[in-house]
């Protein structure tokens, strides 16, 4: 038996991101150059598509989401970020420790949730402090 094709989904979440949403970015600081033990932050903009809703009054009550947070679900097409040099994980996805911009706003990520059945990243949740 054949598997689900995940990639359907990938581009059906990327096509109505790109729709409804916006354009945004995935602010990373890394530490580059300079000495081992005082390197220089480097800090870069990664765009990306995104679509900023609010949690409902049942996620809300039923977890850890501040009242002024927001839900943001970002596309995984076009994503190109570098990895952090301890976190090889980390490339091509957002992370706790990046920020995302949003009209120019750079916001806090509190929590990056990856929709990612059978293997395949169909897109990004996250809990954004505004």
């Amino acid at each position: 038996m054949a598997g689900f094709n995940y990639a359907k989904s990938r581009a059906t979440a990327a096509r109505l991101i790109k729709k409804f949403g916006q354009s945004g970015a995935i602010r990373r600081t890394t530490m580059t150059g300079g000495d081992p033990w005082n390197p220089t932050p480097e800090t870069n903009d990664y765009p990306c598509t995104l679509v900023v809703t609010e949690y409902t009054l049942k996620e809300r009550e039923s977890s850890l989401i501040g009242t002024s947070d927001k839900k943001v679900l970002i596309s995984t097409e076009g994503v190109s970020i570098p990895a952090y040099a301890n976190a090889p994980d980390s490339a091509n996805a957002p992370t706790e420790r990046d920020q995302i911009v949003i009209k120019g706003r750079p916001h806090e990520l509190v929590r990056v949730d990856p929709l990612e059945p059978g293997d395949t990243v169909v897109m990004w949740t996250l809990q954004v402090a505004f």
